[in-house]
Formats: C-alpha cells, structure tokens, sequence
C-alpha cells in the first residue's frame, strides 16, 4: 500500500467530572488527510455523548484547526464542520476547548489501535479501558507535568481557544504545564 493510502485511525475518551473513563472509541478511517480525520474523529465523540446522554459536557481537542473551523470554515471542510455545529447545538452548546496532544495521550493511543481495526460504519464503542491505554489513563488524569516555552502570540491564540494550561500561566516567559 503507497503511504498516501495508509489507513488512519481516529480514537476518543468521554470522561466524567473527576476524569475517570465513561466511554471511548476506535475505527479505521480512509479521510485522505489528518485534518479530516481529526474532524472525523471530533464529530463521532460528538454523536456519541449525544447517543448516550453523556451532557452537559465540555469539549477538548489538541487540534488548533478544528477550533478555527468551528468559526470559520473553509470551503473544503464545511459540510462536516456544519455537522460538527449541528451536533454541538444538539448537545446544549458546550465549551470546546484546546488542551495540548501531550495531555491527551489516551486518544491518541486509541486513533492508533483504530488505524490497525477493520473499517466498520460504526465506530467500536469502548466501555471500559483496554489494556493499551491503561498507562495513560493517570498521567491524563492528573495532567502531565512538563514545560514547554511558547511565543506570546502564540500563547495568546491558545488562551483564545481555552487551553487552561496557558490560562494559568502568568509568567513572561510562558511555560506551559502539560
């Protein structure tokens, strides 16, 4: 298989209030590009807290793209990112925010063992961790502690987007805890 054909995976966790694992998933996707399987992966962890009753909720994802989208689509993209919208309307409107991939190692473990899966409609819905994840799930839980220095404009457009970890820094030189 050329590596432009390469299956991706997409994968998600729904956490309760204190963290802990409500629900996940995993599927193979053929999106031709991350962004569309970013996109895809955000839009099914939408479906699926809807499908299960799983709100009011608050939405995380590491990606900088979707957040942007939400506001202001591109042409590419714009028929899912409206169903993104439709789906979050559904859910009561909750916050989306960015929080670093570092701090959500456990979705990208996921999308991984999702990549090796069969494709199926329907994504495999997880109601307990599988054995993969289950070293990620306490370093998520409790944040991973590290620090990263990023430019303020930077910062700033992550702040714009909610990441809490740049919210409570207040240093000039930002470090962020991830």
């Amino acid at each position: 298989m050329a590596p432009s054909q390469k299956n991706k995976g997409i994968g998600g966790i729904i956490r309760n209030s204190s963290g802990g694992w409500m629900v996940g998933f995993h599927n193979q996707t053929h999106c031709h590009n991350n962004t569309m399987s970013e996109i895809e992966a955000f839009l099914t962890g939408l479906h699926i807290a809807f499908t299960h009753n799983l709100f009011p909720l608050e939405v995380e994802t590491d990606s900088l793209e979707i957040l942007q989208f939400l506001e202001n689509s591109p042409p590419t993209y714009s028929s899912i990112i409206m169903s993104c919208r439709s789906m979050l309307k559904k859910l009561g409107n909750p916050t989306v925010r960015h929080n670093f991939r570092q701090a959500n190692m456990v979705a990208d473990v996921l999308s991984n063992i999702g990549a090796k899966l069969t494709m199926t409609n329907q994504p495999h819905i997880l109601l307990s961790p599988p054995e993969a994840v289950k070293d990620y799930l306490k370093p998520d839980l409790g944040g991973v502690l590290s620090n990263k220095l990023i430019l303020w404009s930077t910062c700033n457009k992550l702040a714009r987007f909610g990441n809490l970890s740049v919210l409570s820094s207040t240093s000039t030189d930002v470090m962020v805890n991830l």
